[in-house]
């Protein structure tokens, strides 16, 4: 048993020098409780961490013949104590008694930096495009690995000082257009959409690590939607969609396992689906 609590929050100052256009900054204090996970033996327990975010920006409405928005951001983080997973290799006087894990601890501190823009444009009557890119940049500034538990023979981070932080790929692009076909109102509001979604390849594993190196494919999702508002005046909406419409094929997070078994695996993207969606509306 334990527990913890430390304050959090938000400071933001908006100004907006006409009507069209905002500026803001903000300061944020996050904060994530430890955890408890008896599965990972000899280092069952995780302490919380805590993060604390600047950031600075603009919205700016847009108008006349083409209207949308434009918005921009910088933003800084800076993690205390951060929640990192580990990988272990089990010692051989516990193999077969003692299955490899992959505990979270405390690994130190690091730094995130990014920006991020975002727009949205109708272009003519019932066309929108929407856009977006995110750059990211990440560093571990410092850690300090927890003594290894008498089952394990090493512990491997998944990031080394100086290097990037797992996961954190640094460039994403977002695409979208939805268009409205011009039908009479008494038919209902139906539109047509596509998605597309770029994520850079990244690491699992730094590249710097002593441990085997896993990275990341890059990602290029495609989904597609049509939507049925108000079918024949009544309170009721339909929706089909398609996600992952090329079926791609990728892992999301390795297991690991090279050091311990030989092989490695890990956990699968979601394939193409398929579906629908029904919803009735009641009252006002």
């Amino acid at each position: 048993r334990d527990k913890w609590k430390k304050p959090t929050w938000l400071i933001n100052i908006d100004y907006k020098p006409n009507d069209d256009l905002l500026v803001y900054a903000k300061w944020a204090r996050g904060y994530r409780q430890g955890s408890i996970n008896s599965n990972n033996l000899g280092l069952e327990v995780v302490g919380p961490e805590k993060v604390d975010t600047y950031e600075i920006g603009a919205k700016k409405t847009l108008t006349g013949p083409v209207s949308g928005f434009f918005n921009v951001a910088a933003h800084y983080s800076k993690f205390k104590d951060q929640q990192l997973a580990v990988n272990t290799v089990v010692a051989p006087a516990f193999q077969g008694r003692v299955s490899p894990s992959q505990p979270i601890v405390n690994a130190g501190s690091s730094r995130i930096w990014g920006v991020e823009v975002d727009a949205g444009l109708r272009l003519f009557e019932g066309f929108r495009l929407d856009a977006g890119y995110a750059y990211l940049n990440t560093k571990l500034l410092s850690i300090t690995p927890p003594p290894v538990p008498i089952f394990f023979a090493a512990i491997f981070p998944a990031s080394v000082v100086g290097g990037p932080l797992p996961l954190a790929p640094k460039h994403r692009v977002t695409l979208s257009a939805t268009y409205t076909l011009p039908v009479d109102e008494s038919i209902g509001r139906v539109s047509l959409g596509a998605s597309f979604s770029h994520t850079a390849a990244n690491n699992a594993v730094s590249p710097n690590s002593s441990q085997n190196f896993f990275r990341l494919k890059a990602s290029n999702l495609v989904n597609l939607n049509l939507d049925w508002e108000d079918i024949g005046g009544m309170p009721v909406d339909i929706a089909f969609f398609v996600t992952n419409l090329t079926n791609e094929k990728r892992f999301t997070y390795p297991a690991g396992s090279f050091t311990t078994v030989g092989a490695e695996g890990g956990h699968l993207n979601v394939p193409r689906m398929f579906g629908m969606r029904v919803k009735f509306k009641i009252g006002e």
